[in-house]
């Protein structure tokens, strides 16, 4: 059976408002003392503060719950972070932010709308995978 066109709509809006105020949360934690280690990483590659705040690039603090504490203090709900795909669930049950400890870049459609991210390890984190 297929899902109301109406709640297939809801969900997608519910996931893209994720979406941006995680993508808020990156850029905060970026400029922010905590995220020096990135902004300089992006400064040594050449990229501006303009660029960076332009394309909306972030870093994911080294936290399992740091973002999930933020929205949820927005009002969202579990279940739609994870089908958000920015929180996922362990195997004994409990959520975690997906990325952390790394250089974050959000990833746009046409319209504008953050529909993913991309991360990217921290250059001196060994035991990144």
């Amino acid at each position: 059976m297929a899902l109301p066109q109406a709640f297939l709509q809801e969900l997608k809006n519910r996931i893209y408002e994720i979406n941006r105020e995680t993508a808020r949360f990156y850029y905060s934690y970026l400029m922010s003392e905590g995220g020096k280690w990135a902004l300089d990483y992006l400064k040594g590659r050449g990229l501006t503060e303009a660029t960076i705040k332009r394309f909306g690039l972030g870093a994911a603090p080294d936290s399992w719950d740091s973002l999930l504490k933020y929205l949820k203090s927005k009002g969202f709900s579990i279940a739609d972070m994870v089908q958000a795909n920015v929180i996922s669930q362990s195997s004994r049950g409990t959520y975690f932010d997906r990325f952390r400890n790394r250089v974050m870049f959000p990833i746009f459609n046409l319209r504008g709308n953050c529909i993913a991210f991309s991360g990217r390890a921290r250059p001196d984190d060994d035991k990144a995978q």
